[in-house]
């Protein structure tokens, strides 16, 4: 893992660039903290800060030159993530350019394969990346993200056609010519889906590339495009048998492939399917006692997974690593987590998240988890609840809302973690909307239609509902093109893929590890797993309430039978509580109505009455008020619009 920044500036407007190239640079050395690198040409301005994971020698420090042609021009390359098939490629490379590659680096094979076959540069690539090329004799920059979107890439337009990029917006925010206005479009998506998914970013003038597209700049224009979407379904498998057997020949294969290091690696452990599987792949490959496995507890027994944690290790006699947790722990990081964040970001599990990383980086430099099954198998309850919603919306609409309406007047506010009242709430929050507009909604922060209420006045009325779910609705329907034979629920779990995991679950854990220059790796990430899980029918992943059928078909002979059969949990806090309780101060000091009207996003009446109602055990308002907090904390922090 490394953070990379750079910009091409053919006018010349940026005032010293040497100097703002450094400081770009030197706002990511959390993500590379073992060494520094740069290289400048005018107009290119390239830097990179590294984290040692494959070849620790100078050699693999980035960028990577190569030269080509009579003329000796040159291809830069930088790069953040990891190429575990660079061997397979370095064979390729030796066949045109006997030479190649200096360093045993994975990434130092990108300048060569940019000049054997330039177009199929990102599909040649197994693993993760954010990656950027300068190839100085076409005078183009080059600029890719992996198919799934485990490594961030951002960048913003300069004056007189230039470009910058980085790993991270705050890299972005150092160079003088790159503004800090609020973008609307941001904003709205920020309070919607407590994060800003898509290719806008919170800022007017930052960008992010969305996963599995490219960016190619030449002469002052930009052009974005997908190389890696949706492809066409593959034959099915017939037999939960036959789905389970590939499945887990392709998992294994990708642990494999993920040991990849020269640095010591281990595993988080939730004791949930997810990473219990991870485990049990590694244990195919490398002896069990050689694994170490990672977990973090809490004292508040709802949301502690330290026991199962240590179940699964156990039962593979794994190194086993835990730290348990009092709530006073979480309450005195929650904000310095939140305000060194450079965009609003609301998912509460980044808390949890960052706390694991810094337990973690204490003992091994990598560490692969269980994300992306979820979305593959589909292991979230609210797959199930659309077969619920499906069914409520044959009701009449007035009919229907009366009924509801009085179930839940009937439950009890309660601050446990998912609980029924809460619950319904959010099932109803989106029961009026298309399938792929609601789930956003239900695991998102403020429904649409509070908006206007939550925002200060002038900015109330900016952005349409259409605006809102614009990237959703647009992905939805390349799907749809592609996929024509699909099932409803292989739709919705391609945008559970695309959004909630790509841009929120993946972000958290990027920052989150990246803080502590840790680099986490996902197996369920490979691109063989994601083929193979398409070529499962639904039925094989759930039926009724039983989610990831096909896995714990896979584990049934692998792992305890408790372990295999407990229900999902889940890796939050607990906030509800919390911000009626402990967190209560700092709530309303940081949502002081004084503080929310100069700060002009949000309306202080609207703020002061959620906090108020939740004070008082009138109302459950943990998401939007997680959500309003961690706006406000981004407004008046160190990236804020100022």
């Amino acid at each position: 893992m490394c953070g990379i920044v750079g910009f091409i500036d053919p006018a010349g407007r940026t005032p010293d660039p040497d100097a703002v190239l450094r400081r770009m640079r030197e706002t990511l050395q959390h993500r590379g903290p073992d060494d520094a690198g740069e290289h400048i040409a005018a107009p290119a301005w390239l830097g990179h800060r590294r984290l040692s994971i494959v070849d620790l020698s100078p050699a693999g420090r980035q960028p990577f030159v190569a030269t080509f042609g009579t003329d000796a021009s040159e291809v830069v390359a930088l790069a953040n993530g990891e190429i575990y098939n660079h061997l397979a490629l370095r064979e390729r490379i030796a066949r045109r350019f006997p030479t190649g590659p200096a360093s045993g680096s994975d990434c130092a094979v990108l300048p060569w394969l940019w000049c054997l076959d330039r177009a199929e540069l990102p599909r040649a690539l197994r693993g993760m990346f954010g990656l950027a090329i300068w190839d100085a004799r076409a005078g183009e920059l080059f600029l890719a993200r992996d198919a799934a979107g485990q490594k961030p890439v951002y960048y913003a337009h300069l004056p007189g056609g230039g470009l910058a990029f980085a790993s991270e917006p705050k890299a972005l925010l150092v160079h003088p010519l790159v503004g800090r206005d609020v973008d609307p479009v941001g904003l709205r998506r920020y309070l919607a889906f407590d994060c800003v998914p898509g290719e806008a970013t919170i800022y007017r003038g930052v960008r992010r590339l969305a996963p599995g597209t490219s960016l190619l700049w030449r002469d002052g224009r930009a052009t974005v495009s997908a190389w890696f979407d949706v492809r066409p379904g593959e034959p099915r498998f017939t037999s939960l048998r036959a789905s389970s057997d590939a499945l887990w020949e392709a998992l294994v294969q990708a642990v494999e492939a993920r040991l990849m290091a020269d640095v010591p690696l281990g595993v988080f452990l939730s004791g949930g399917l997810d990473s219990s599987a991870v485990v049990a792949a590694m244990a195919e490959c490398m002896d069990a006692r050689k694994i170490s496995t990672f977990a973090v507890g809490f004292t508040e027994p709802t949301f502690d997974e330290s026991s199962h944690a240590r179940r699964v290790a156990t039962h593979f006699g794994t190194d086993h690593h835990e730290e348990i947790l009092a709530p006073e722990h979480l309450l005195d990081l929650i904000p310095s987590v939140m305000t060194v964040l450079d965009e609003p970001f609301a998912d509460p599990s980044i808390v949890p998240t960052w706390l694991l990383s810094r337990f973690t980086r204490h003992h091994v430099t990598v560490a692969l988890g269980g994300d992306g099954g979820d979305e593959l198998l589909l292991g979230y309850p609210t797959f199930f609840a659309e077969s619920v919603a499906r069914a409520v919306a044959r009701v009449p609409g007035r009919a229907r809302q009366t009924v509801l309406d009085a179930v839940v007047a009937r439950l009890p506010v309660s601050t446990r973690h998912m609980s029924a009242e809460f619950k319904a709430r959010r099932f109803m929050s989106g029961l009026d909307l298309p399938p792929h507009r609601r789930h956003p909604v239900w695991v998102g922060g403020l429904p649409p239609d509070l908006h206007d209420a939550a925002l200060a006045a002038e900015r109330r009325g900016a952005v349409s509902d259409d605006a809102l779910f614009a990237e959703i609705d647009a992905l939805t329907a390349r799907f749809d093109d592609a996929r024509p034979d699909a099932a409803p629920l292989e739709r919705l779990a391609h945008g559970y893929f695309k959004v909630y995991l790509g841009d929120q679950v993946l972000t958290k854990v990027d920052r989150a590890s990246m803080a502590h220059a840790l680099e986490a790796r996902a197996p369920f990430l490979d691109q063989r797993v994601q083929e193979t899980a398409a070529r499962i029918p639904v039925r094989f992943k759930l039926r009724g309430t039983r989610t990831k059928r096909v896995l714990r078909h896979a584990l049934a002979s692998r792992l305890p039978a408790d372990i295999l059969e407990r229900p999902k949990k889940g890796f939050g806090i607990p906030v509800a509580a919390w911000l009626r309780g402990p967190l209560l101060p700092w709530l309303r000091s940081t949502l002081d109505p004084e503080k929310v009207r100069r700060g002009g996003l949000l309306d202080p009446a609207f703020t002061s009455r959620l906090v108020e109602e939740h004070a008082s055990g009138a109302a459950n308002h943990q998401k939007p008020l997680w959500n309003l907090l961690a706006l406000e904390l981004w407004r008046s922090g160190t990236w804020g619009p100022g």
